[in-house]
């Protein structure tokens, strides 16, 4: 499928196409779209709740040397100066997607520190992956992990590092609840959403309403 194919799918631009995953949620006019959808992944409400955050326009990391492997993200911002986030749409499967978002995050948890420079400078890193096809082997469509100690679960060495797998073709298979954001951006990020069910979004979710007029606009 060409690039222009895959932008239009059954008469509604695809939002899961990576140029347009980019315009909606990575630029600056989308901001509010890009914390509405990270409050939803990260489950941050009341006073966890996200209200401002800063869009990273470069967003290349490493080749520090010749022959470094360079990482391009889909979308880079900060929340607060103090978290690092990494949204990443993927249609195309990769057969180590855990070791690619590893290497990701570890690249972006380093990129903050300049040579001689503390550890304390370390950010916390946070990838989070939208998976257009089933992943893990987990029943579970939205999975989140951290470093636990093995034979005490409740014990947590850190949490700078945290890694989210959100695989569409399992949030499909449930049934939608209407009053959960991410179901919410899920199915709006779903090319075979109906009209009747994009109307229904919007009338209970302004942001629903606002990405949806955007869409139209960069179509």
């Amino acid at each position: 499928m060409s690039e222009s194919e895959s932008l239009l799918v059954s008469g509604r631009l695809n939002p899961k196409n990576d140029f347009l995953f980019k315009r909606l949620f990575g630029e600056e006019e989308g901001k509010p779209l890009l914390i509405s959808l990270l409050n939803a992944v990260l489950r941050r409400d009341g006073q966890q709740r996200i209200t401002d955050v800063s869009i990273t326009d470069d967003t290349h990391l490493g080749r520090e040397m010749m022959g470094d492997k360079e990482i391009v993200l889909d979308i880079l911002c900060e929340i607060e100066g103090r978290e690092k986030v990494n949204v990443e749409m993927q249609v195309r499967r990769f057969a180590r997607m855990d070791y690619r978002s590893l290497y990701y995050l570890a690249t972006m948890l380093v990129d903050v520190i300049d040579r001689g420079g503390s550890y304390s400078d370390l950010k916390r890193t946070i990838g989070i992956n939208i998976l257009d096809h089933d992943y893990l082997t987990l029943p579970k469509f939205h999975n989140t992990f951290h470093l636990y100690e093995d034979d005490d679960r409740q014990y947590l060495l850190t949490d700078i590092l945290e890694i989210h797998f959100v695989e569409c073709p399992k949030f499909k298979r449930l049934a939608f609840d209407i009053r959960n954001p991410l179901h919410r951006w899920l199915r709006f990020l779903d090319q075979a959403t109906t009209a009747e069910q994009l109307k229904e979004m919007m009338e209970v979710d302004d942001m629903i309403r606002e990405a949806e007029a955007r869409l139209n606009y960069l179509a």
